[in-house]
């Protein structure tokens, strides 16, 4: 087996027990990180977890192929960027919540407020959903230039 694909196996399998973790509301996310009363196991967990997410998808459109188009060059730094999101995922978590639980109430100030919640679970959708999007984009793209070539 090929580097990239265990890679690619790795992080797949910590990406699908994060899922099923997070999924079955196990109690493991709950307890504190190394005794840390602030810092839920659970945070880390899905930090990890929104960093391998697209490192995945990356890994499947080109692992160590370099992109062929520029809609590809496009779609391999999307991915890319989502990458670096996902890694800076728990710090703009807590920017936006003002806690490592990432709660919100219904305060004045915009740190911890309502409003910025809905800006936190927008974001986590979006860092969800848009690898798909670029597969998709990705794969659109392939057949368009196989059709152009025939």
């Amino acid at each position: 087996m090929k580097y990239s694909n265990k890679i690619l196996l790795a992080f797949t399998v910590v990406v699908l027990i994060i899922i099923g973790l997070l999924a079955f509301g196990s109690s493991i996310l709950n307890s504190p990180f190394l005794g840390n009363q602030q810092l839920p196991t659970g945070t880390l967990l899905t930090w990890l977890g929104f960093t391998l997410y697209p490192a995945i998808f990356y890994l499947l459109a080109f692992g160590r192929k370099k992109p062929r188009s520029k809609l590809q060059s496009l779609i391999a730094s999307g991915y890319k960027l989502l990458i670096v999101l996902g890694l800076l995922w728990g710090l703009i978590s807590y920017g936006l919540a003002g806690n490592w639980s990432f709660s919100f109430k219904g305060q004045e100030a915009y740190i911890g407020s309502a409003r910025a919640g809905r800006v936190f679970w927008n974001f986590n959708y979006i860092l969800a959903a848009a690898p798909w999007v670029l597969l998709a984009l990705n794969f659109a793209g392939m057949l368009f230039t196989k059709k152009q070539t025939k």
